[in-house]
């Protein structure tokens, strides 16, 4: 009867040790899990949406759009972008840097420079974002006190994270250009149909009008320094390269492509008339509803003089 009791009392014991360990773990393992489960999904979260915990960064936007494949948000400190899950890219800082490590060897390195940019989204379409850039720098140097403004307008691909825009030659480069869009014979009808091409026409005093864009490119350049229309500045190949989807007519774009000059600031534009093709009227209608972009048209209604402004030392 004893030996009984005791094998009883042992069992019981044994059930209350074990109890007691899982006890334990389930007490701690489940917590230790969640905190796992809920830090994961904080991580996954902070990666996938931008500023997502910033209340008066959301606030402070010039301009949000998020659909399945994208999210932009441009602010006053940048042009923020993810793609299709590609890692978010600050575009405007991007170019700043680039910018900035190509040019710095021209001051030296021992000028203490201030590099000042401000930037304006004139339109995007599709993943197409044209951008107007000016800056200046200022520099605390003997030979170099301020180095000459620039003011520029780019197209560049926002789904090519690394290589929508490089420095070649002292000039940006993108991979974007405006006959990728239209034909250089409808570049042509646009362009001889201007009142400003017409006017250059007359002052050149050619006796036969062009038949073709290289014709035209020819002749413009018979005009010398005093460029198109008397502004002093050209159409050439790097205009292309520079160019805004302005306006929405129809079966029709208005775009407006810049014109270039050496000293580089205050770049007028020409307001081009072309065809749209299938593909494009698709981008083109969404970003006039603002779905999926905007127009230049719709930027200078909304957002006036808003823009970003990136400031670099080196």
């Amino acid at each position: 009867m004893i030996l009984k009791f005791l094998q009883f009392y042992l069992i019981f014991l044994f059930f209350v040790v074990c109890f007691s360990v899982c006890g334990c773990n389930l007490n701690s393992n489940p917590v230790k899990s969640k905190k796992n489960e809920q830090s994961n999904i904080v991580s996954n979260i902070a990666q996938s949406n931008i500023y997502n915990n910033n209340k008066e960064t959301i606030e402070g936007n010039i301009w949000e759009l998020t659909s399945e494949n994208f999210h932009y948000i441009w602010n006053s400190g940048g042009f923020f972008v993810v793609i299709n899950g590609k890692p978010k890219i600050n575009i405007f800082s991007e170019y700043a840097r680039k910018y900035v490590k190509k040019y710095k060897p021209q001051f030296g390195e021992k000028a203490k420079c201030e590099r000042i940019f401000n930037f304006k989204i004139l339109s995007i379409v599709g993943t197409f974002a044209s951008i107007e850039e000016s800056s200046f720098s200022d520099c605390e140097s003997k030979q170099v006190s301020h180095a000459n403004s620039k003011s520029r307008l780019f197209i560049v691909d926002l789904s090519e994270n690394e290589n929508m825009f490089f420095f070649d030659k002292n000039k940006l480069k993108t991979n974007i250009k405006l006959t990728d869009f239209f034909s250089i014979e409808d570049i042509f009808k646009a362009l001889i149909e201007l009142p400003e091409i017409k006017r250059t026409l007359e002052y050149s005093e050619i006796k036969n009008s062009p038949l073709n864009y290289k014709e035209l490119i020819e002749v413009i350049d018979t005009v010398g320094a005093d460029g198109i229309d008397g502004t002093a500045h050209k159409l050439t190949d790097e205009s292309f390269y520079s160019f805004c989807f302005y306006e929405k007519n129809n079966k029709y774009v208005d775009v407006l492509v810049e014109l270039k000059s050496e000293a580089g600031s205050s770049q007028p534009t020409l307001k081009l008339r072309l065809p749209s093709t299938e593909k494009l009227d698709e981008m083109l209608d969404l970003a006039d509803k603002e779905k999926s972009g905007f127009l230049t048209n719709k930027y200078l209604e909304k957002f006036k003089v808003k823009s970003s402004r990136i400031s670099l030392y080196y």
